[in-house]
């Protein structure tokens, strides 16, 4: 079995960075969108970045970079007014910076990376 995402799109937000214990976190929302025939279809994703990745993200992307991240779909759950809730979100492993705001999006000179080895200490993870 197999839970890979690898998504190209802006930033919606600014990074919103926090320690959690030991651990940085960082969250975001990213927006894709497809073309088909004339019509434009947009996705809103919320991505969560940790360690390594959740500082690069967190120092070098701003809202409306482009950014190019790998990582998985993860689930959470939680109680609202009595009530479970369950969300999903984009958890990265290695993300690229594309471009920054206003910039084109094929400058290949400026591009960044960073990824996080998940196979070490996954266990130190807020969840």
């Amino acid at each position: 079995m197999v839970n890979k995402v690898m998504l190209i799109g802006r930033l919606g937000s600014d990074p919103k960075f926090h320690e959690s214990g030991s651990v940085y976190v960082t969250t975001a929302s990213l927006c894709t969108s497809e073309k088909y025939k004339d019509v434009e279809k947009t996705e809103w994703h919320n991505i969560v970045a940790f360690r390594n990745n959740a500082e690069f993200l967190a120092k070098y992307a701003k809202k409306g970079c482009v950014v190019y991240i790998e990582g998985k779909i993860a689930t959470n759950k939680y109680e609202k007014e009595g009530k479970e809730v369950e969300t999903k979100q984009i958890e990265v492993h290695a993300l690229k910076i594309i471009s920054s705001p206003g910039e084109r999006q094929n400058n290949a000179n400026q591009i960044f990376t960073t990824s996080d080895d998940i196979s070490s200490n996954s266990n130190d993870l807020p969840f």
